[in-house]
């Protein structure tokens, strides 16, 4: 009789891989290494690309874990960091420090979409697509692709001023059959389908501008509004529809992996639960990034997701599947003091990849997964506490982490304080 559940970011992807890394810290409990060590011991290194396959048979191709991994670890100096978080450990009681650092391999696949650019004689131009803008920077980053293509009918890169641009409302009138928008590449998508109207409507512009530009033609210099006016006063046709398939060879979907990696550091009260996350810093590969600044931006409200479910958003329900979580004095999502206190976010610099739109790689979700260092760094604060407690077993901690769960895991007890 449960409610029911509609998925918002990455379903099932965070949970799994806090399932596989609580194995991996469980082992590195058994086998006394740090954890760290047991992960790098895990990745593929220098094997062929055939041979770095996922268990399900999916090659990791553009395989940068390492390189990730490594250089993060020095930029973030987690060496330091784990010392001085054994050193606090060792001289606070009821204080705990964790540092975890975690990777991510999300594996995506670019669907199917289609777009609309139409000009007009005054240079504007109104670009649709069948993606649905949700504050991911869809159409930033559409209007951005538009202004580029087109200003190659110029011959230069800079494209022509965005000012021209404006997106239209994405419609079933014009674009029917349209998929859903989800999946971390409907930008992408889109981006490629509006190449390709570009691509068509450059081609039929190219003649008009050779005419403009001939010698008995005035020296002035042609812009874009004044090519799109002679374009129109020669019945050019300034429209053009593309749908980008989706496909690479033999008709199956263009598919890849993206890859990142993300240190976090927390300081734990162990009597009351409360977690602060002093640090978190993510290097993460969005391969030629069709705008960073939007990139970074959804790296970091994607890993807030996943914090929110990692500490905070927990359900209950009742014996008849009624809702008791239903308001925030019960259900807690991220707030303003669940953002890192220092919180960094780095684009690996990746102009290696080949098979995503324009060398780029998607961004939304994948970062959500990376909030598993701040769970593994509170596990570690509470097993620090544990040895204080006489505990020294492998603490099993359900998710989310909330005081509760962070204070029976620690080891706390009334007697302690005696």
């Amino acid at each position: 009789n449960t409610a029911n559940r509609t998925p918002t970011r990455g379903p099932g992807e965070l949970d799994a891989a806090y399932l596989m890394e609580s194995v991996i810290e469980h082992i590195a409990h058994a086998a006394k290494l740090p954890p760290h060590v047991v992960r790098e011991i895990n990745m593929y290194k220098d094997e062929p690309e055939d041979k770095r396959t996922t268990i399900d048979g999916t090659v990791l191709t553009h395989y940068v874990v390492p390189e990730l991994w490594n250089s993060l670890k020095t930029k973030a100096g987690y060496s330091e960091r784990l010392s001085a978080v054994d050193h606090f450990n060792t001289t606070h009681r009821f204080v705990k420090r964790g540092l975890s650092i975690t990777p991510v391999v999300y594996h995506v696949h670019i669907w199917p979409r289609q777009a609309l650019v139409n000009i007009y004689g005054d240079g504007s131009v109104i670009v649709t697509h069948d993606g649905a803008e949700i504050g991911q920077g869809l159409n930033t980053k559409a209007a951005q692709a538009a202004a580029y293509h087109l200003g190659t009918v110029f011959g230069v890169t800079e494209g022509i001023p965005l000012t021209h641009i404006r997106i239209g409302d994405s419609r079933s009138l014009i674009h029917p059959n349209s998929l859903f928008t989800g999946g971390s590449t409907t930008s992408e998508g889109a981006v490629e389908a509006i190449r390709l109207c570009c691509v068509e409507l450059v081609e039929r512009l190219k003649p008009v501008l050779a005419d403009l530009r001939k010698p008995d033609r005035t020296e002035e210099e042609v812009t874009w509004p004044k090519l799109c006016h002679a374009a129109k006063f020669k019945s050019i046709n300034l429209s053009a529809q593309a749908k980008a398939s989706g496909s690479g060879p033999m008709g199956s979907f263009v598919s890849y992996s993206n890859y990142g990696a993300c240190v976090s550091e927390v300081e734990v009260d162990v009597i009351t639960g409360d977690t602060t996350i002093l640090a978190s810093r993510i290097l993460y590969d969005c391969g030629l990034s069709l705008n960073p600044a939007i990139d970074i931006g959804q790296c970091e409200g994607a890993f807030l997701m996943g914090v929110g479910r990692v500490l905070r958003e927990r359900e209950m329900l009742d014996e008849q599947g009624a809702m008791l979580t239903d308001g925030t004095w019960e259900y807690k999502p991220p707030m303003g003091k669940d953002v890192p206190v220092d919180f960094e976010v780095e684009l690996y610099h990746n102009t290696t990849f080949t098979k995503g739109v324009m060398g780029s790689k998607s961004c939304g979700e994948p970062p959500f997964v990376l909030a598993s260092s701040v769970a593994m760094a509170v596990r570690m604060a509470a097993m620090a506490a544990r040895v204080d407690a006489g505990l020294l077993d492998f603490p099993a901690m359900a998710l989310p982490m909330t005081p509760q769960v962070i204070v029976e895991a620690a080891g706390t007890r009334t007697e302690q304080f005696v």
